[in-house]
């Protein structure tokens, strides 16, 4: 079963200077609660190992270090999930991870479900592994900011008068329109439309500032966190929600 005990807030405070040597707990999928722990909420990096596996043992804490740096970042512990799973024992587990040796890293990203997840074949230091789960994390948050909106949502959020927001969110729908024509923003035109979305939603309720905006993203992060959304509604989700903080950004 899953276990979610605390890291030891000791060893997170030492980690700030060095990685930890002692073990640290991460969750552990099983076959009975694996998809509770990639449920889309947040991204999984998850170590698949045998007990009886050398180089598993010599990953052993390194991978409890990378728990413990991870839980005591706010920033990457609400977007990643450290976790690990004895697949020799939960063969189940293996094979929805599309396991073929030992250990075997794969990283599932926010939004996804296992038969999404990456193999990662990087270095294997505290260090790598870290600066692997920052870039991720990076990477996803860009994903969801549309340099081109960026003013105009920064220009709604600070207006003052319902009447100002729908000439600001129109001029939105009009970038969107002039950027699917760009092919260097073809990786984020659902991110661009989303944007423009919701920003005219709200200047046609006449909300002025940013309530709104930070209301809707906590009402979608806790759907995702209930684990009941699935496939591409689950993905979707996950895109507004990280698209609400980009606007929020702009502040």
């Amino acid at each position: 079963m899953l276990t979610r005990s605390p890291p030891d807030t000791q060893t997170n405070k030492k980690q700030k200077n060095k990685p930890a040597t002692t073990d640290q707990p991460t969750n552990q999928p099983a076959p009975d609660n694996a998809d509770s722990v990639v449920n889309g909420a947040k991204a999984v990096f998850v170590e698949l190992y045998a007990p009886w596996c050398g180089h598993c043992k010599s990953l052993k804490p390194v991978w409890a270090s990378l728990a413990a740096a991870v839980a005591a970042d706010k920033d990457l512990s609400s977007r990643v999930t450290v976790a690990k799973a004895d697949a020799d024992a939960h063969r189940a587990v293996g094979d929805k991870f599309g396991v073929a040796g030992f250990p075997t890293l794969k990283f599932v990203p926010r939004g996804r479900r296992a038969d999404a997840a990456e193999s990662y074949d990087g270095g294997r230091t505290h260090d790598d592994l870290l600066a692997f789960v920052r870039a991720k994390v990076a990477a996803a948050a860009d994903a969801a900011r549309v340099d081109a909106l960026a003013p105009l949502s920064r220009q709604f959020l600070a207006a003052k008068k319902a009447a100002d927001l729908p000439a600001i969110a129109a001029e939105a729908r009009a970038a969107v329109e002039a950027l699917s024509a760009d092919d260097g923003y073809a990786g984020k035109l659902a991110a661009a439309e989303a944007h423009a979305a919701l920003l005219a939603r709200a200047a046609e309720k006449g909300l002025v500032g940013g309530e709104y905006f930070e209301a809707e993203r906590a009402r979608l992060e806790r759907v995702v966190a209930s684990g009941s959304v699935a496939g591409g509604k689950l993905e979707a989700m996950v895109l507004k929600a990280d698209v609400l903080g980009a606007i929020l950004e702009a502040k």
